[in-house]
């Protein structure tokens, strides 16, 4: 069961001489919020106001519940000084344990803030992430990811550019974009037609082989392999991308989905790490079964190292996927279906790196087909 802590202080005048008589301290409880103080299972606090007189030494000496057995958490004491009917100074503690001196007591300052009725503000939460509620009922207030305003084409941005994929075959429609460069290894861009759950996609094979026509990508003209500093966009300037694909093929592949700065050669992204085996400037998904991977990985690279973070979204061989990047200025932030899932601040390219969007895939040299299926590849930029 709680006790009461026993608190003390030593009353003086500016000469030394102990103050009785006309000399008090009053202990105020503070930052309840409305709420019943109460010690659980003990007691409720009904009179949140004491005044303590010093004995004939100006010795103070009483019980008072510590803060650490009154419920709702957050609360402190506010101790005022009194003599000959004035308040001479005061100062909030944190009274705790068995016993406290007030002589030698730190104080708060600031205080802490009010918990509110439901204790305070959840714990945890990681970087970005917002308060949100869950229901109608009282405290069910938790950390959620910002989702994304995601789902197609939305010219009404302004500074809008994109592709999206026609059901006929091998015909790509540009909405505001800049171009785009379709390469596939393996014969013909087939289409999958739009369901009632999903849009329509082109389907980008590689070839059966090793080491020859086993890459497979779709491009804006701005992009990847278009030429040193050549590109559509930068981090500077991104608003967001975002993207819809489907990995038809899950064994023995590897794709990427992002931008990036010019590659040189193919080889470049037929690598699990991208940055320093590949040379790349990139910010994007991956899936790689020679990494591993089951679940899509977010990836940063500034072309001499990379940092991968789990998304721990299963990559499916049958339902989209919408992954989108978006820049906070520091940080590179990734979504999944509308879901923040990571947030990078490391081996980020140069807010000036002009890069290009690209959807690519190949068979990690193993003789076997990988397909990349694309819906569409749209951005946005600030400006």
């Amino acid at each position: 069961m709680a006790t009461p802590c026993v608190v003390t202080a030593n009353f003086e005048d500016s000469t030394g001489a102990a103050l009785q008589g006309n000399s008090f301290l009053r202990f105020r409880l503070r930052n309840f919020a409305g709420n019943v103080p109460l010690v659980t299972g003990t007691a409720i606090v009904v009179e949140t106001q004491l005044d303590v007189f010093p004995n004939g030494s100006g010795l103070i000496s009483t019980n008072l519940w510590g803060n650490d057995s009154i419920s709702p958490t957050g609360t402190f004491w506010t101790c005022e000084f009194w003599n000959n009917g004035r308040i001479t100074s005061q100062q909030n503690y944190l009274i705790t344990g068995a016993s406290f001196n007030l002589n030698s007591a730190p104080p708060i300052n600031p205080p802490p803030a009010a918990s509110g009725p439901c204790g305070g503000l959840p714990s945890g939460g990681l970087t970005g992430q917002v308060l949100t509620k869950n229901s109608n009922t009282s405290c069910d207030a938790s950390w959620q990811a910002v989702s994304a305003p995601f789902g197609g084409p939305r010219p009404s941005l302004g500074n809008w550019h994109g592709i999206t994929m026609s059901p006929h075959t091998t015909v790509i429609t540009n909405n505001n974009a800049y171009g785009t460069n379709p390469t596939t290894g393996g014969g013909t861009v087939t289409a999958i037609r739009p369901t009632a759950t999903e849009p329509a996609y082109l389907i980008f094979p590689t070839a059966a082989n090793v080491g020859g026509g086993d890459i497979a990508y779709l491009q804006d003209n701005g992009g990847m392999n278009d030429g040193v500093n050549k590109g559509s966009i930068t981090l500077g300037i991104l608003a967001i991308t975002e993207y819809r694909v489907i990995v038809p093929i899950l064994a023995n592949a590897r794709a990427y989905v992002g931008f990036g700065d010019q590659h040189n050669s193919e080889n470049a992204m037929r690598t699990d790490s991208i940055g320093s085996t590949g040379g790349l400037n990139f910010c994007g998904f991956r899936y790689s079964t020679s990494a591993g991977d089951t679940t899509w990985k977010c990836v940063t690279a500034n072309a001499v190292s990379q940092t991968i973070v789990d998304s721990g979204v299963t990559v499916s061989a049958t339902v989209g996927a919408v992954l989108a990047i978006k820049f906070n200025g520091t940080n590179v932030l990734f979504f999944i279906n509308g879901v923040q899932v990571a947030s990078i601040a490391t081996t980020v390219p140069t807010t000036s790196t002009k890069m290009g969007n690209i959807c690519f895939c190949d068979n990690i040299n193993q003789a076997n087909s990988i397909q990349i299926a694309v819906a569409y590849s749209y951005w946005c930029t600030t400006v």
